[in-house]
C-alpha cells in the first residue's frame, strides 16, 4: 500500500502505522546492506586501520552495532540485547 492510495480523511493510525512500517523496513535494509559489504572482505583486512592511528572497519562496525542495538528500547521493539 502506497500513500497515495490512503483516502485523504484515512484515521491518523494508518499514517502512522505505515510511516513506522517504512522506518523498521529502511532500518533493517540498511543493517542488511552493511552486513553483505563486511562479508565482502577478509576479517584481517577489516581489522586494519584505515589511516595510521585511525579506526578500522572493525571498530567503526561496533559502533554501528551499538547504534542499531540502542534503537530497540527507542522504538519499543525491547530492550537492548548487548547493554
Amino acid at each position: 500500500m502506497t500513500t497515495s492510495s490512503i483516502e485523504p480523511n484515512a484515521p491518523r493510525e494508518l499514517y502512522t502505522e505505515l510511516i513506522i512500517a517504512h522506518i523498521l523496513s529502511s532500518w533493517e535494509n540498511d543493517n542488511k546492506l552493511v552486513s553483505r559489504f563486511y562479508q565482502n572482505y577478509s576479517e584481517p583486512l577489516i581489522r586494519q586501520q584505515i589511516a595510521i592511528g585511525r579506526n578500522s572497519p572493525y571498530y567503526l562496525l561496533g559502533h554501528l552495532a551499538a547504534t542499531s542495538d540502542a534503537l530497540m528500547p527507542v522504538l519499543r521493539l525491547g530492550e537492548k540485547s548487548y547493554p
